[in-house]
């Protein structure tokens, strides 16, 4: 596969979490003492390593609480107490980003940080849980995944992965004016195969015999974005489809599907091969 297409591909989906031990009481990112477009010694990518308009939005599922960052903490001599639930929470202000610094860390809640993926810090909303970014300024909005703690100066209320804050308009001027809504995971049409936490994989359970197997690639708010996804397994020699369904009430969401697959061996040799090219787990969807 040629490079430009790896790269590609790197970017379709959210990578899968890594579940950690670490103590879960956030260390406050340095800030310079007044507000500017990127924390100190932070910096954007050099380049941008796919389009963003492959890169899907995160897509609301129900997770339990993960073991760290859940637990009061004090920031910057603040303390701050997370919430239990993120049920109805909506709030307008500041939103900031943050990059190269800190891509590839730890964050609060034990995975690693990813500047291109649709994630992003919050003070107290639960880890993890999923929100809509609205830029007030261009009505821009994105879905991302909250798994990390901040930010704590000038009274900014999230702190964005780079992707986001890029495909929100805000990452050339470093700020600027959101809402911010949570949003509450729906009762799932299909069902997705459950992760094996021992493995870090996907399983198929032996009832899946006699159903038909779906490789669900990504999830999209633009249909003319997964629509250049499909564009390109198919090109690979992958058969696609993409699945109209509901964000919440607010947006539709594409859902670009490999298969069907009626075979768990076929299922599962196909996962490999994708798994192999694209750089990222991709999730079974059982029938």
């Amino acid at each position: 596969m040629s490079r430009p297409r790896r790269l590609f591909f790197a970017g379709i989906a959210v990578l899968t979490a890594l579940a950690t031990g670490c103590s879960g009481k956030p260390a406050p990112r340095p800030a310079t003492s007044s507000p500017s477009p990127y924390y100190s010694d932070d910096r954007p990518p050099e380049h941008l390593p796919v389009d963003p308009d492959s890169v899907a939005d995160a897509v609301p599922r129900h997770e339990p609480l993960s073991a760290t960052g859940n637990r009061p903490y004090t920031a910057l001599g603040k303390r701050y107490h997370p919430l239990a639930s993120a049920a109805g929470y909506v709030k307008r202000g500041t939103a900031s980003w943050y990059g190269r610094k800190f891509h590839g860390r730890r964050t609060s809640s034990g995975e690693p940080y990813d500047m291109f993926a649709m994630t992003a810090a919050h003070p107290v909303l639960p880890l993890p849980s999923y929100v809509r970014v609205t830029n007030l300024d261009n009505g821009k909005s994105v879905v991302v995944r909250v798994n990390d703690r901040g930010p704590f100066l000038h009274g900014r209320i999230i702190d964005l992965s780079y992707m986001a804050a890029h495909k929100l308009g805000i990452a050339g001027h470093g700020t600027g004016p959101v809402e911010v809504r949570a949003l509450k995971p729906e009762a799932p049409a299909q069902s997705a195969v459950p992760e094996n936490a021992g493995a870090g994989r996907a399983a198929l359970p032996a009832s899946s015999a006699a159903r038909r197997i779906m490789i669900q690639i990504g999830a999209y708010s633009r249909r003319a974005n997964a629509h250049k996804v499909r564009e390109q397994l198919e090109q690979a020699g992958y058969r696609v489809a993409v699945r109209y369904g509901a964000q919440g009430r607010e947006a539709p969401l594409y859902r670009v599907q490999v298969g069907p697959f009626t075979s768990r061996d076929a299922a599962r040799a196909s996962r490999q091969k994708l798994e192999a090219m694209l750089r990222f787990p991709v999730t079974f969807v059982i029938e």
